[in-house]
């Protein structure tokens, strides 16, 4: 996973936004430095929405890695996404927490 520097999108409250920057690929997921927070920022690929932001690069990566474990993540777009959260969530009830303390570092 190497960074680059370049063109990527985001998604925001108005849409689909571009920015320039640092970033790296790790699919599902990309890494950005953020223009607005101090650290590394880890967003989906496909929806463009952020998962976490403010990391060491480092941290970043590693939760990248550990999320792509996550099939619900390999997703097109925010609707499907939403439902297999939730399906995910309900049948998976302790993957689902090992996945939102990681994301959130509550203990």
């Amino acid at each position: 996973m190497r960074i680059r520097k370049g063109i990527y999108r985001i998604a925001s409250s108005e849409g689909w936004k571009v920015e320039e920057g640092s970033h790296a690929m790790c699919y599902p997921f990309f890494i950005h430095k953020d223009p607005c927070f101090e650290g590394w920022s880890l967003s989906h690929v496909a929806t463009g929405h952020n998962i976490k932001r403010n990391m060491k690069l480092d941290d970043a990566r590693k939760l990248a890695r550990f999320l792509q474990d996550f099939p619900l993540f390999l997703v097109p777009n925010l609707e499907t996404f939403t439902i297999q959260l939730q399906f995910h969530k309900q049948n998976h009830p302790k993957r689902h927490a090992e996945m939102m303390k990681k994301i959130t570092g509550v203990q």
